[in-house]
């Protein structure tokens, strides 16, 4: 009884931890990179806890028979994430992931695990699966109250500037809640639509459909605010989705929502105090997706059978970047495809996309058989799946969207099962289990030790740098990187505020200590996620304002074999070859960066002249 209670208690915190905190995790101020990191700590210890849960009370024989095959595919998954992982232009970025997401090998092995532990547990206990899906309607709920509280102008953790964009004649607000980004928050905003709705139409506690309704509301509204055309049209999909399955009589009340989403999205635009959400609704047409997922998709055909590996988009994609991207877009950066399908396709190659859309396949068909034999639960659940494939079409997969996405598809399918509990195995089975689990239980410790730490000693970084305690916050640096992978966003910023204070400072002491600074981290940022171009430039500009106009060249030159369509870099070097008389070369980087920049707008007049001029002085 008492491994049963104490497997009960590890099942549950493992729960509460990976479906209700890992969404809502936010800690500005303790972490550098306060919405990312604590999701992927809480995403390894989740992953241990479950590990713990399973070793107390390993896999059935009945019920590992039953998932065998699953246990194969994640087997075969693993096995090509570490073969992607191997070819990796930079390894160690590839397995613990950027900043901005963290999603490399280690966190999608840790998935495996996971949606391991979760099948077996929902297998043997129904309400399992009820619990968890209420803990994620919950994180929808309050996550949609934040949203809610941002665009309304209350904020009380982060400065409403970093969502705010200036759309005149009015400003925008696009609040991202807990999830650093508005697109991701309405990618959660649609699967809390589906899981409350699933919630409110079930017999049981009234408590439980009340919080089904509240979600499916308030995610509802949350979404809205985002004015992410992807989450709106994806419910619509998600909608029709509904409707294919769907009875007669029940495709009254789809039609209804097909007419109703759009009427509530067109009268919330329309309001006089949204023109900044008019003006982009009638003006951005999406930017540079179209030549973007054109790109990606050259640089996915280079990758081959098994792609780049995890995470290293952002590092590569600029060298597979064509000349109309690079002229319309000078200054663009992107992180990933904005697509789920490149997004695999470009890290795990062939292997990577064919798993995806088998993932996706089989799910989809599984929902949709479910919705005929459970309707009023399956359905929500079966639209849910549908509307947030679709919407991520236009972006990609961070941690809580993975995590609600596995709940609504794997509580989806074990629906009707009736709560049982077989008996354990073989006290021979167990010991074998238990050598397999409990190390892997360490492993995620460990994992959630190096993403946090680190992390957590750079939090106090901006504190420092803003309050000019300049040995402070070298120390921290310093601190931070030790364990850390080189290459972390954290090194680019770092630089950038050190070669700041080199600049404008007027004490030799202290511009000799920033300088030192700079450049240490500078050279970790050549190792970055993120294009390698930018620690290089940096370095540039760290000669150049030191007088080591040969060191500058050299920098550039390695910043353009990593981006050759960067019109700063050939803009720089056109600038130092003309100190040095060099006219030809000159001539010859100004007309490159003027080939890749032919933007016309306010903000690019200025430069235009400058390489105008750069380019034509001289010339005979």
């Amino acid at each position: 009884m008492a491994a049963q209670r104490a497997r009960l208690c590890l099942d549950r915190a493992a729960a509460v931890v990976l479906f209700l905190a890992l969404p809502l995790a936010l800690a500005p101020g303790l972490f550098f990179f306060f919405d990312v990191t604590p999701k992927a700590v809480l995403l390894f210890a989740g992953t241990a806890l479950a590990m713990g849960s399973l070793a107390i009370h390993p896999p059935q024989r009945n019920a590992f028979r039953l998932t065998r095959a699953g246990a194969l595919f994640f087997g075969l998954f693993a096995a090509s994430l570490v073969v992607s992982t191997a070819r990796s232009s930079e390894m160690i970025v590839s397995i613990v992931g950027s900043d901005w997401r963290r999603f490399g090998m280690a966190a999608e092995l840790a998935f495996c695990p996971v949606a391991f532990w979760f099948w077996l547990r929902l297998q043997a206990d129904s309400r399992f699966g009820m619990f968890c899906l209420t803990l994620l309607c919950a994180a929808g709920l309050v996550a949609s109250s934040y949203g809610l509280a941002q665009f309304l102008g209350f904020d009380p953790f982060l400065d409403a500037k970093y969502y705010q964009t200036d759309l005149r004649p009015g400003i925008i607000t696009r609040p991202p809640s807990t999830f650093g980004h508005a697109i991701y928050f309405a990618n959660f905003c649609l699967l809390a639509i589906g899981g409350g709705l699933a919630l409110a139409r079930t017999a049981g506690p009234a408590a439980r459909r009340y919080l089904g309704y509240a979600t499916a509301i308030l995610a509802s509204a949350g979404m809205l605010t985002t004015d992410t055309r992807a989450a709106l049209l994806g419910a619509i999909v998600g909608i029709l989705a509904v409707a294919a399955v769907a009875k007669t009589r029940f495709r009254r009340w789809v039609t209804a929502g097909l007419i109703g989403v759009p009427v509530l999205a067109a009268s919330f635009i329309w309001l006089g105090t949204a023109a900044g959400y008019k003006n982009r609704l009638l003006r951005d047409t999406g930017g540079s997706r179209l030549l973007l997922w054109r790109d990606s998709s050259r640089m996915a055909l280079h990758g081959g059978l098994f792609g780049f590996g995890p995470e290293i988009f952002a590092r590569e994609a600029p060298k597979f970047r064509g000349d109309d991207t690079a002229a319309t877009f000078p200054d663009n950066y992107d992180e990933s495809p904005h697509n789920i399908f490149l997004d695999s396709w470009v890290a795990g190659g062939m292997v990577g996309l064919v798993g995806l859309i088998g993932i996706i396949s089989l799910g989809m068909i599984a929902l949709a058989r479910r919705s005929h034999v459970q309707p009023t639960f399956g359905r929500p659940l079966f639209g849910a799946f549908a509307a947030a494939v679709f919407s991520q079409q236009f972006s990609c997969f961070v941690l809580p969207t993975a995590i609600g996405l596995l709940v609504i598809t794997m509580v989806g399918l074990r629906a009707r099962e009736e709560g049982t509990t077989a008996e354990l195995g073989s006290p021979k089975s167990r010991w074998i289990w238990r050598s397999v689990l409990v190390p892997l239980a360490a492993i995620a410790v460990f994992a959630a030790a190096m993403v946090g730490i680190p992390d957590f000693e750079r939090g106090r970084l901006p504190r420092l740098i803003s309050e000019g305690k300049l040995k402070e916050g070298i120390e921290v640096y310093r601190a931070g990187s030790f364990g850390n992978p080189p290459g972390t966003a954290a090194d680019l910023w770092f630089c950038r505020r050190m070669n700041e204070v080199f600049r404008r400072s007027a004490d030799a002491g202290v511009k000799a200590e920033a300088y030192r600074a700079s450049m240490a981290a500078a050279a970790r940022a050549t190792r970055d996620a993120d294009s390698p171009s930018l620690g290089y430039y940096e370095m540039s500009t760290l000669h150049a304002s030191a007088g080591d106009l040969n060191a500058a060249e050299r920098e550039l030159h390695d910043a353009l074999d990593w981006s050759p369509k960067w019109y700063r870099a050939h803009w720089a070097l056109a600038e130092i070859l003309a100190v040095e008389g060099r006219d030809a070369e000159r001539r010859a980087e100004a007309e490159k960066a003027l080939q890749y920049c032919t933007q016309t707008n306010k903000d690019y007049v200025a430069i235009i002249a400058k390489l105008r001029e750069l380019a034509s002085a001289g010339a005979h």
